[in-house]
Order: structure tokens, then sequence, then C-alpha cells
């Protein structure tokens, strides 16, 4: 049998060679001690199963700096190992089994951990998702926040509490009924279109190789609750709602309207309308955000930074639109109500404006809701914000300004390759032309002067 004292007397030679641990068992394998040339002494235990086999179990231990294993300790190994074999086990297998179960212990506890440290709860996802739109100038996210509020944190807020990664479809579908059970009906398309987008804002903020290191809260999302709940077609109608120039002419002089009469809008309201018409029907909401540093008088333009409009993230462009006499005239009396505003159509309340908000998103839709049903009895039937931009693109068709010329006045996006990534002029000299044409056709309409009178169509011609 090997002692320390052999050991350590053995002597390298020019080939390596082996010396056993002969217990004169058999069948339980053998522990071998092999000799290098470079002096190294290395254990191994040394079976048969299915063919000769090795297993290293380490060096040897020479009582020095060097690491190893000692005599004593490599012969329990050999013990365990022939255990093993008079079991019918492979010892190699078994180590190997072992490490892999310990690998995957390793993981599933990494696992947890970090299932752990990933604690974002609901309304963090949602804060993110709306911190994210803020930073990027999306000009829709007071909406969203006035939505979410409403429909999500009131009626839900032990929900926002609970960590966004444990949300299901259950407590999506449960949220969009409470929405339609209240009778809100295509609002609650909004709110899931935003609740789906936070989910996938989440999933590219855990994700993103580039920046997820940077990010304080995860939220260890793994598919998105809100892709199972299916959106209500039913209550997306196209509209096709537009005034006619009559109607137009008596919804531009019933303005502001008259207390005793059961309603009055703000002068602001009023403005807001009016400079909508003016300006050819661009979005609604862009208009409620306009600022007066956009306001160019010097050049006669009102410049929305693409930021700020709904193509500006895809075509990059600012939207530019010619202001004529009827504009400037409207903006030179909303200055003397808002001048001192960030924006032209400030928000207020309880009689003050705010210096730094606008208008909420709904106002303008409230405000029809409460001025057509008193005004409108005779003369017009109720209609929308959107009905008017709709109205405006109705009209310039009548007063002869061509169909791409008007999208480039609204603002629409044009779709075709070349317009998309090779053209790059403005169209500010036609766009001056269309919007000429169209304060003419609008004046008519406002003064009702009557078909024999009515502006003579022209077609703006392209380059």
């Amino acid at each position: 049998m090997l002692a320390d004292k052999t050991i350590r007397n053995l002597k390298p030679r020019e080939a390596e060679y082996w010396v056993s641990d002969d217990t004169r068992r058999r069948g339980v394998g053998r522990l071998k001690l092999r000799v290098r040339p470079n002096s190294v002494k290395e254990f191994y235990y040394i079976y048969s199963f299915s063919g000769k086999k090795k297993l290293k179990i380490g060096n040897y231990w020479a009582g020095r700096k060097e690491s190893g294993i000692t005599l004593e300790s490599a012969r329990e190994k050999a013990e365990q190992y022939g255990r093993l074999l008079r079991d019918g086990i492979d010892p190699k297998q078994w180590i190997e089994d072992q490490k892999r179960e310990k690998e995957e212990e390793r993981r599933e506890t990494e696992r947890r951990e970090l299932l752990e440290s990933q604690s974002g709860t609901f309304a963090e996802l949602i804060q993110s998702y709306l911190g994210w739109m803020s930073d990027n100038g999306r000009r829709s996210v007071r909406d969203y926040e006035y939505s979410l509020s409403r429909y999500l944190y009131k009626p839900f807020p032990k929900l926002m509490e609970r960590r966004a990664r444990d949300i299901t479809v259950n407590d999506i579908r449960d949220i969009i009924s409470h929405m339609i059970r209240k009778g809100v009906t295509t609002h609650s398309n909004r709110v899931r279109a935003i609740l789906h987008a936070a989910f996938k804002h989440g999933l590219h903020q855990d994700n993103n190789p580039l920046t997820y290191l940077e990010r304080s809260v995860t939220f260890g999302l793994t598919y998105n609750p809100v892709a199972a709940i299916p959106r209500q077609p039913q209550w997306e109608r196209v509209g096709n709602r537009a005034l006619t120039s009559d109607e137009l002419h008596h919804f531009w002089n019933d303005m502001p309207g008259d207390s005793e009469k059961g309603y009055m809008m703000s002068n602001v309201m009023m403005y807001l309308f009016k400079l909508f018409l003016t300006m050819a029907g661009q979005r609604s909401m862009e208009m409620m955000r306009l600022e007066w540093e956009w306001v160019d008088r010097q050049n006669s333009v009102l410049v929305i930074p693409a930021h700020s409009t709904k193509t500006g993230g895809k075509t990059g462009r600012d939207h530019v639109i010619p202001l004529s006499d009827l504009s400037l005239d409207i903006l030179d009396q909303l200055a003397e109500i808002t001048g001192h505003c960030k924006h032209l159509f400030a928000g207020g309340r309880g009689g003050g404006l705010y210096t730094d908000k606008s208008l909420f998103f709904s106002a303008p839709s409230h405000a029809l809701r409460l001025f057509t049903p008193v005004y409108g009895k005779k003369n017009y039937e109720k209609f929308t914000p959107r009905d008017l931009r709709r109205t405006c693109k109705t009209l310039m068709g009548d007063a002869g300004i061509s169909k791409e010329i008007r999208d480039r006045l609204q603002n629409h996006t044009i779709s075709d390759i070349s317009s998309r990534h090779y053209d790059r002029y403005d169209y500010i000299r036609e766009k001056r032309v269309g919007m000429a044409i169209w304060t003419e056709y609008l004046r008519w309409v406002i003064d009702d002067a009557g078909e024999a009178s009515k502006p003579t169509p022209k077609v703006v011609n392209l380059r």
C-alpha cells in the first residue's frame, strides 16, 4: 500500500509511471498514483465499467505551498467511487450528473434572485412608459395620464401596487371590462392600446442590450398580457360627417354663443375653433399644444416642431403652416388673452389661466357637446372636432385645391418612396397659394354672400 513517505521518495523518470495503492479488493476499482517526468504526482481512480476507465482525483499534496489532496482524502474518494461501482453506477457519469445538478441549482438560485430584483410594479411600468413618451416629445402624454388616472389608477389601486410581471391576461380583461360596463366603448380600445404599448416598452427596456444595465428598475416581463385581449372593432367607426358651407357659416357666426340661450363658450375656445378653420383644419391635438414661440409673424408662418406632430416621428420634418391675414387677426386678438402664457390656448380654472399648461384634450369635444344642441337645432346637426377637420378637407376640394396640397396643408404623411426618402422640398410656395385660395373661400362662407358670388375654383399647380 502507498504511504506518504513512499510517495515523497518517488523520483521522476524520463517517462511517466504508475504506482498502485493495492487494497487486494476486487470489483471496487483501484487508487493509483501517476508520477510525471516533471515531478508532478497525481491520484487517479482506475476502474472497469463498460470498458476500462480512469478518473482523476487530484494532485498529491506534499505538505508544501502547492495545492492538492492528501493520500487519506484520495483513499476516501476512491472508497466512495467503489461503493458507487458496487451499486452499478459509473462514478465518472455520477460526477458529471452532480456537476450538472449543481449548475442547475446555481442557475435556479440566480433566477430567483433576479426575479426578486425585478420588482418593478405595474404603476412603475406605466410611469416608465409615460416618462419615455415625455422624453421623446410625444404630444399625447398628458392625455394618456388622464385616461390612465381615470380608468386604471382610481378603480384599481391595489392592482397598481402589484409587480408588473405578475399582471395577467385576466387582470387586463377586468380593466377593459370595467370600462365597458360603465358605458365607455371606443375609449376602451384606446386604453387597451396604451396598456399594450406600456408592456411592450417594459419588454424592450428589460431586454435591450444597449440600455438594460442603466435601468434602476426592471420588470422581469416574459410576455405582453394585453396581446391576448381583442380590440373591439364595432366601436371604431369611420367618420363621414362634414359640415356644408351653410352649416359652417352658421357655426362661425354663432360663436361664442349666448349665456342667456343656454351656453357660451370661452373666448379662448372660440379662437381655437376659428383658428382651426382658418389654418385649414390642423389636428385638434396639435392645435391645443401650439406655443407662441412657434409663431413667426415676420414670415407669416407657424412652425410646429417635428416632435410635436403626429407624423414627425416618421418624417423628421417640422410642419410649416402659412398664416393668412384672417389667421393673423385672430392671433392678435388671442394674444391679448394668452400672450403671457406658453401656449396659445392656455388652460385655466376659476377664471385664471395656467402659464405653462394648454387646454385639456377633451375640452373642444366637450364644448361642442354643449354648444351644438343649443345653437344647431335649426342650422346644423351635432359634430366633433374631427368632423371640422374633415369639413376643411372637403371644402378645400370644393375650392379647387388639389388633394396633394390639401394633404400637405393638413400634414398627412405622403407615403410613396420618393416623398419619404428623397423629396426634401418644403412646398411652402404651393401651400401659400393653397392657403390663399382657402382663405378666399372661407371668407365667402363666413359672409354667406350667396352662390352667385362663390369664388371660382382655382387649381394649385405643383412644380
